[in-house]
């Protein structure tokens, strides 16, 4: 479904994929870049799925999911958050990573 556009599922793909990439103690190593698993991210929010919205602003707010610390796109993603903006602004500022 993620593969077939359905943003909801891009989200869910991209948080599992995350999550797994970040697990400090894996039962098998991760077989993907945290970079993929932000693309399925970055579907989402493009999408309007708001916890795609708040995953990109919280992981440059506090420096998560391999994301730097970046108050210029913290600021951008917290008016997406807001219905102040589109997602697109934010991407203008940094273009969505491919993955």
């Amino acid at each position: 479904m993620a593969r077939a556009g359905d943003p909801e599922y891009q989200f869910t793909v991209g948080w599992v994929l995350l999550q797994w990439v970040e697990d400090p103690q894996p039962k098998a190593p991760p077989k993907i870049a945290a970079k993929e698993a932000l693309g399925w991210i970055y579907k989402a929010a493009h999408a309007g799925v708001p916890q795609a919205i708040s995953t990109l602003r919280e992981g440059y707010e506090w420096g998560r999911f391999s994301l730097p610390k970046n108050v210029e796109l913290t600021t951008c993603w917290r008016k997406v958050e807001r219905g102040e903006q589109k997602a697109g602004t934010c991407f203008a500022v940094e273009p969505v990573p491919s993955g």
